[in-house]
């Protein structure tokens, strides 16, 4: 087992799975709490389908803006901006107010934007690192931490997220008022979105 955490003995490699935990991470937890938030607290529930549907369209169609980014710049420098563009937009998320239909849906269209970059450019950035330095023979060692990363991302989320909205009252179905209502926004929208910013600012710059 431990010999699959081998490449994270390499500086640069471990500064990069730092980076992708946090980015990961941070997308986890509004992953986890969308219907809590859609269901209980917007009360919109009837049109989950067509924000999540949005979200991920939105992600799909911005996959030339980033390969264009990526080349013009470099994949490191798009990552960080879509890192950058998915808080300065889902941010906004923490403003908003039960039945507010519109300004969802543009928050899922904009942080949407940000979906491309994230499921193409790191695995991308790691496989120019596997051929820069002749590491092919540890490739699946490094695809399966990544692999290891998306779900243990999902989990902890889980484990901490809603635990915490359970202690401030919140339950699954049930109207979401008081402190409950403002534990859950700021777990939804703003944890998340300073996580980005800060790991795209503060992490993302040590991998040049």
């Amino acid at each position: 087992f431990s010999q699959i955490f081998e490449p994270l003995q390499i500086p640069w490699t471990l500064r990069f799975f730092l980076v992708y935990s946090v980015s990961v991470f941070a997308s986890a937890i509004p992953a986890v709490l969308v219907i809590i938030v859609v269901r209980d607290y917007l009360g919109l529930f009837d049109h989950l389908g067509l924000f999540l549907s949005l979200y991920f369209l939105s992600g799909v169609i911005s996959l030339p803006l980033w390969t264009y980014l990526a080349k013009t710049f470099s994949k490191v420098a798009a990552w960080r901006m879509s890192m950058t563009l998915a808080a300065f937009t889902f941010v906004w998320a923490f403003f908003l107010e039960p039945g507010d239909y519109v300004y969802y849906l543009l928050i899922c269209l904009f942080s949407g934007f940000a979906l491309g970059a994230d499921l193409s450019l790191p695995p991308s950035i790691l496989t120019d690192r596997i051929a820069e330095f002749n590491e092919e023979k540890q490739s699946a060692r490094y695809f399966a931490i990544l692999t290891f990363l998306n779900k243990a991302s999902l989990a902890l989320a889980s484990g901490l997220a809603l635990p915490i909205l359970g202690f401030w009252g919140l339950e699954a179905g049930a109207p979401v008022n008081g402190n409950a209502q403002l534990v859950l926004v700021i777990t939804y929208a703003l944890i998340p979105s300073i996580l980005k910013l800060s790991v795209a600012w503060f992490g993302g710059c040590y991998l040049r």
